[in-house]
């Protein structure tokens, strides 16, 4: 059954179509039909609150019908379609002229300022948290030796460099905002080394390197990366050798462990969570508020009590084949538990590292089943 919309006249909708087209019309009237179904539809409903965390079905939840709809409209422009038929007899109803939908800011990958997040990290709101027993679990092993011995590595690595340079490795602000334009913005190596490749552009910009090759070498080898190096191992299976690249394990959960910009968001500590003071009702979001976590931790403090758990999530896209050194190839991702879901699930706040590359291949020269398994 096909649903006419008495803002804009645009027919031809079903009913989940008329819905989507007020959800996302840029009319004026659309958007006040829209604004005044839905304070409607809730204003006798004191208990209403949106929720975004749980799971639904199509079942379970409740549409504004086109009726509804239309006599909210009506209530609005104070007449009815009878009066626009009439008015309108002999005329096909046209939608009209909608303005461009605006740019929608993209999200700012580098910002980990988020409500949300942070209401995560301590507790969901108005939720009663019961935290573990032993206060020792996740605590902070201090260890002063190895904080020290820490910053005079880092120091060392500047000990040769002129204390007046803000901006070493590179030589000048300009020589550091080339390469951080050329690093954020997605520029190719050969559009990059082509633009220095004309004369005079290098040494007008007063550049420490004269190609994109350059530049990679520079970032390498004289900045301080806490993401690990990829690494190489060649494996042989019935004779046929396959090149494996990965990183260490250890070196990536180093790394995501103590990446500043999730140090105030990391659980170290399991906790349950309940919806109400009577403790009746229990909640599970992130994974420090499973049963896994607590029971884990209750096995750990038995062999060393004050201990932090790091779970560890591996996962692989079978669907994404990735051509890497003119091969295909899976990608493996990991990340920890530790990091809230909602930073986990936006791949531009980099809470994932890619792990490994796994080759695909049919292994064709292995006839026997359980072997090629």
């Amino acid at each position: 059954m096909s649903t006419r919309c008495p803002a804009c006249f645009h027919d031809n909708l079903t009913v989940t179509g008329f819905s989507q087209h007020l959800a996302k019309s840029r009319n004026p009237h659309c958007q006040a039909l829209y604004c005044q179904s839905h304070s409607q539809i809730h204003a006798n409903d004191p208990y209403y609150e949106p929720d975004t965390d749980g799971v639904y079905g199509q079942d379970d939840l409740e549409f504004a019908q086109a009726d509804d709809l239309e006599f909210v409209w009506e209530q609005i422009s104070g007449h009815d379609d009878a009066d626009d038929d009439a008015s309108d007899d002999g005329l096909n109803a046209e939608p009209e002229w909608e303005p461009p939908v605006e740019a929608v800011e993209e999200d700012n990958g580098s910002s980990m300022d988020d409500p949300k997040i942070q209401a995560r990290a301590q507790g969901l709101r108005g939720c009663v948290v019961m935290p573990y027993p032993d206060p020792r679990a996740g605590e902070q092993i201090a260890n002063q030796a190895n904080h020290h011995a820490a910053n005079v590595e880092y120091g060392a690595h500047f000990a040769n460099t002129e204390q007046e340079n803000l901006y070493h490795p590179f030589t000048c602000k300009m020589d550091w905002e080339v390469a951080r334009w050329a690093k954020l913005h997605g520029v190719s190596s050969t559009a990059f080394s082509d633009l220095l490749a004309i004369e005079g552009v290098s040494e007008c910009l007063s550049l420490s390197f004269k190609n994109a090759k350059e530049l990679n070498a520079l970032v390498d080898h004289e900045l301080l990366s806490s993401h690990p190096k990829f690494k190489r191992e060649q494996i042989v299976v019935a004779g046929e050798a396959f090149d494996v690249y990965y990183h260490d394990v250890i070196e990536c959960v180093r790394s995501l462990y103590g990446d500043p910009d999730f140090a105030k968001y990391l659980a170290f500590a399991p906790e349950w969570h309940y919806s109400d003071k009577d403790k009746t009702v229990r909640l599970f979001h992130d994974m420090h508020t499973g049963k896994w976590w607590w029971d884990t931790q209750k096995k750990l403090d038995q062999h060393s009590p004050g201990g932090t758990i790091i779970p560890i999530i591996i996962s692989s896209d079978k669907t994404q084949v990735t051509l890497f050194r003119n091969k295909s190839v899976y990608p493996v991702y990991l990340t920890i538990g530790n990091i809230p879901k909602e930073i986990r699930c936006k791949p531009s706040r980099g809470a994932h590292i890619l792990l490994a590359y796994l080759p695909c291949t049919q292994l064709e020269h292995i006839t026997n089943k359980a072997s090629c398994r």
